[in-house]
């Protein structure tokens, strides 16, 4: 009986580690029940008519408006700029992106940086990429989520095998 609930206690925790709650950009908030229109640098003069129905997503916090979909200002810093630039290598043109996430190659991609917190408009590689060669890619990682839940399935098994060996 008790190895039957080891194993039910192990398998559970297998399925809680696999699952992966909601993850946002830097800044912005995780809500289950947010606006569908929320404040844009885009829409912020505009008088929007937005139906009352609750969206979960990532969310700028309270007063402070979205721009370029991943990233949270005060209105008043929104950029004024109409201004577009063709970008290569799948980089993309971003109005008010940061300063820290310029250059950034998989050789540097882990560097620690200070940055002011002013917005530059630039072509910048999407949030999870980096470039290489010249391209936007997405970085080797030293570790893997698949391999640390593989670690701890081997781990839990051998726990188990273990106290049935000393059952016995």
């Amino acid at each position: 009986m008790k190895v039957l609930f080891l194993l039910f206690a192990v398998l559970t925790l297998i399925e809680i580690s696999q699952q992966q709650s909601p993850t946002c950009p830097t800044g912005m908030q995780y809500r289950t029940c947010g606006s569908q229109c929320p404040l844009t640098c885009e829409n912020r003069d505009d008088d929007v008519v937005c139906p009352a129905v609750c969206v979960s997503g990532c969310f700028c916090p309270s007063g402070q408006a979205l721009v370029d979909n991943d990233t949270c200002i005060d209105p008043e810093m929104c950029p004024n700029s109409t201004e577009t630039r063709n970008c290569t290598g799948g980089m993309v043109f971003r109005l008010c992106g940061s300063a820290c996430n310029l250059n950034v190659t998989c050789e540097n991609v882990d560097v620690p940086r200070t940055c002011a917190a002013v917005c530059v408009s630039d072509c910048f590689c999407p949030t999870g990429t980096a470039l290489q060669d010249d391209v936007c890619t997405r970085c080797p990682t030293s570790s893997s989520s698949a391999a640390s839940v593989s670690g701890l399935l081997i781990f839990s098994l051998l726990l188990l095998y273990l106290l049935v060996l000393n059952n016995n």
